[in-house]
């Protein structure tokens, strides 16, 4: 997987993205390491996520694992999943920036706060992660998921994170490289504890 730079809000933008770290291209800084402030909003910009928001932002994320090819009918998960953004969000662990058009949520994306053990590039040991970048078939290519994007990333920095992760889908992955994320050295192994 790979963590990305977009190309821009032309391709669909509708999956959670996580996957490696975020660095400009070209830079010279450590891998991972969030840019300041600077980039400009594209039109429809995000805005914090409130408790009324959070039934739309599920449904988003549903959207976003259908198109991913996982089943969503199971209902259970979706409660769970609204209680984790409402814990989290009270928390100050995460937050959740959603895009409107004519007043419905029609994108948003989610950053966490991850604690790790500390390395040099990293010494607080506090890593970012993205994901849940989601947007309405309807409301692709207009700039609504990279509003949230930035969003994200702008609080990330604001929480002193110096590093980002995400995982891309290949819809997703232009964006990402545009913003800076580069794949990762080292490989991402998964392995499954429930079989």
């Amino acid at each position: 997987m790979t963590t990305a730079q977009p190309t821009g809000e032309s391709q669909p933008t509708g999956e959670i993205q996580p996957a490696g770290e975020i660095q400009p291209t070209g830079e010279t800084q450590p891998a991972g390491e969030i840019q300041p402030a600077g980039e400009s909003q594209a039109p429809g910009s995000a805005r914090p996520a409130t408790g009324r928001d959070l039934d739309a932002v599920v449904e988003l994320r549903a959207l976003l694992l259908a198109e991913m090819g996982l089943a969503v009918q199971e209902p259970r998960w979706r409660a769970a999943a609204r209680a984790a953004l409402s814990d989290g969000l009270e928390r100050g662990r995460l937050t959740v920036q959603v895009a409107e058009r004519d007043g419905d949520v029609v994108a948003c994306a989610v950053a966490l706060l991850q604690d790790r053990l500390p390395t040099p590039g990293t010494p607080t040991g506090t890593y970012g992660w993205l994901e849940q970048v989601a947007t309405l078939p309807a409301a692709r290519g207009r700039g609504a998921a990279r509003s949230c994007v930035l969003a994200c990333l702008d609080w990330l920095r604001a929480q002193g994170v110096r590093e980002v992760q995400m995982q891309a889908t290949p819809a997703g992955e232009p964006l990402y490289r545009e913003l800076g994320f580069v794949d990762e050295p080292q490989a991402r192994l998964l392995r499954r504890l429930d079989r």
